[in-house]
């Protein structure tokens, strides 16, 4: 069958997403210059809620691994999140929340995308490829590159039922803003909950600069609830007074500090997006806990006693001040590490906050600043490195048979062929390609030609020549 489609899914250590690009059709660009990437519905619908999840599972009253789509699995015994880390770090236990992750995550795109085919019996019979991206390794990893990437393709040849090609974070972010930044010094800043990554690309002083730090938007919540559980009354009784109801129920191993973790995220994310006044923190308990205590809940008068409070604008900026103070030391660090970027793509990957562009604007003054919402910019950069790739090849399979069917016959013209179909289908790919653009090289029949002897055995060299 013929593979129409790449499916492209981004295992993100917050969320995970999945792109795909019809393979056989021509995208036009939008008026950014940019190609719009379609997303997959990962859970069952067609809205921006099912087209992304948490990286989360739990276990189910029957034992099954599910999907941690809602709150209330948050509060589930068996709840399982941050697993995804370098293979060779992942322990027995996490290995196995990530197995059966991957496995839930492919088999819920092939149901809800009807235009996906994937025969179990015989997983030849497919109309797609598969490209995935892994948090957990990088490939300015000081390990050795080729190394990770084996590990991790043993490991994904055990979980899932069909090769995959794996694609590294950086390629996939920069394939997404391939068509602006191709010849400007660009430096990508992408915020996520946990990291705040860099990457300085220069195509003339012919580098790529990678940095990072640990100081992601999960700070905020994480500093809101400490705030809460320091000066709030009503999170202070609940903190004395739940976990005995736990106890009691026999639910002691229930963290329900992370649902409310959880909570806060949704909330200061609508604060910023609708760009209010206050922060409205408002959670009854049973949405807490779920139907986990049932009526033991209202033995403790739990109904009532989480909290309820409105977080005025400059009390949250009072909250955050150190928050705030560790990313302008990171951001100044990075101004003075010496790139000279000419425009910067703010990437916010989760939840957009104003004052993060307007403190990076006042660092590097001057330089033009895009922003993009970017849930999907890993997946949809896998796409687009996968759709670029098979441009390449079939453009370059086109040109290598126009030779080959022209000067060679009989079993030479069917070996080269072959050769050639092999060998572009397994070491062409547009990185590797544009070690040639660099040197001023361009696709034609002599490039094609000597790229392709250097591969083939003797004999069929010296015939080509």
């Amino acid at each position: 069958m013929e593979k129409r489609y790449c499916v492209c899914i981004n295992f993100g250590n917050e969320t995970t997403t999945a792109s795909y690009l019809n393979l056989t059709a021509t995208y036009p660009l939008n008026k950014d210059g940019f190609l719009d990437v379609p997303q997959l519905n990962i859970l069952n619908g067609n809205t921006d809620e099912t087209r992304k999840i948490k990286t989360a599972i739990y276990r189910s009253y029957d034992g099954q691994w599910e999907l941690a789509t809602e709150r209330e699995c948050f509060t589930k015994k068996g709840i399982a999140i941050h697993f995804i880390n370098k293979i060779e770090r992942v322990s027995l236990e996490d290995k196995e929340h990530y197995t059966a992750f991957i496995r839930l995550v492919f088999q819920a795109i092939i149901a809800n995308n009807s235009f996906l085919y994937f025969d179990n019996n015989n997983p030849e019979n497919r109309n797609f490829d598969l490209y995935i991206c892994s948090s957990g390794w990088s490939k300015y990893d000081t390990n050795d590159y080729n190394t990770v990437i084996e590990d991790y393709k043993k490991f994904f040849s055990t979980v899932l039922p069909m090769p995959v090609t794996l694609i590294s974070r950086e390629d996939a972010i920069s394939f997404s803003f391939r068509s602006f930044n191709y010849q400007k010094r660009s430096l990508l800043i992408e915020i996520n909950a946990a990291t705040i990554d860099s990457i300085y690309d220069s195509p003339i002083e012919g580098k790529t600069i990678f940095s990072g730090t640990c100081n992601g938007v999960g700070h905020i919540a994480r500093d809101i609830q400490n705030w809460c559980a320091e000066t709030q009354e009503t999170y202070k009784k609940a903190k004395s007074v739940i976990p005995i109801v736990l106890e009691e129920t026999d639910n002691k191993n229930i963290n329900w500090e992370m649902p409310v973790r959880h909570y806060i995220e949704e909330m200061v994310e609508h604060f910023y997006y609708h760009n209010c006044s206050r922060l409205l923190l408002d959670l009854p308990c049973v949405l807490v806990l779920g139907d986990i205590l049932g009526n033991k809940v209202e033995e403790y008068d739990c109904q009532d006693i989480l909290y309820h409070c409105n977080i005025r604008e400059e009390v949250l900026n009072e909250i955050l001040a150190n928050y705030r103070l560790m990313l302008k030391n990171d951001f100044n660090k990075l101004h003075d590490s010496g790139i000279m970027p000419e425009v910067i793509i703010l990437v916010n990957n989760v939840f957009p906050v104003p004052w993060i562009k307007e403190l990076i604007k006042d660092i590097f003054k001057g330089i033009q600043i895009i922003s993009r919402h970017g849930s999907h910019i890993v997946s949809d950069g896998i796409a687009l490195y996968a759709y670029s790739n098979h441009r390449l090849q079939t453009t370059i399979k086109s040109k290598f048979t126009e030779i080959i069917n022209r000067e060679f016959s009989g079993t030479m013209q069917e070996f080269l062929l072959e050769s050639c179909n092999n060998f572009i289908d397994k070491d062409i790919t547009v990185p590797a390609f544009e070690k040639y653009e660099n040197n001023n090289a361009r696709i034609n029949a002599s490039l094609i030609k000597n790229m392709y002897l250097v591969n083939i055995p003797r004999k069929a060299s010296n015939e080509l020549k």
